[in-house]
């Protein structure tokens, strides 16, 4: 069966499971040196469990899936249930899981993550989103390696 070539699937595409097993340590290494909270830590967590497990699934803004069927995912609704976690927390999350978790590998990440951290002494967004970013990266030059081969057979001429 071949799977359509869509950017939620260069991401999570089972070939890219090296990738996604270096750079997973590298964020929660990330997040625990800048002391984030528990709570948002395993958000984003669930978020890039959703990202990458989750069967190929086109965010809303591609069409493909009705905008509320991602909501009614066991991960999704057991974040949203949890009243330990912060109301501001668990809306930062709703808006990443509307505008896609993949997204995050492209640099998009809501507001609203910012406006529930404001009181945190560390800046840890823009670290983040460059590790997601590094994270990206890696994934499209992985999928591009397997079709293309590797980067120096790409560019000789011929």
């Amino acid at each position: 069966m071949n799977v359509a070539e869509t950017t939620d699937h260069v991401f999570q595409c089972p070939s890219r499971d090296l990738i996604h097993s270096k750079f997973f340590p590298k964020f929660v290494e990330l997040m625990q040196d800048m002391e984030i909270l528990n709570d948002i830590l395993d958000l984003l967590k669930v978020g890039l469990d959703i990202a990458i497990l989750t069967p190929v699934r086109l965010s809303v803004d591609e069409a493909a899936m009705d905008d509320m069927d991602i909501m009614t995912d066991d991960r999704v609704m057991e974040m949203l249930e949890n009243n330990k976690i912060r109301t501001d927390q668990r809306e930062a999350f709703i808006q990443q899981t509307t505008l896609g978790w993949t997204r995050i590998f492209m640099g998009y990440f809501t507001t609203g993550w910012r406006t529930s951290t404001d009181n945190l002494e560390h800046r840890w967004m823009p670290s983040c989103t460059q590790l997601f970013l590094e994270w990206g990266r890696d994934c499209w030059s992985h999928r591009n390696s397997i079709l293309y081969g590797p980067p120096k057979h790409r560019h000789q001429q011929k």
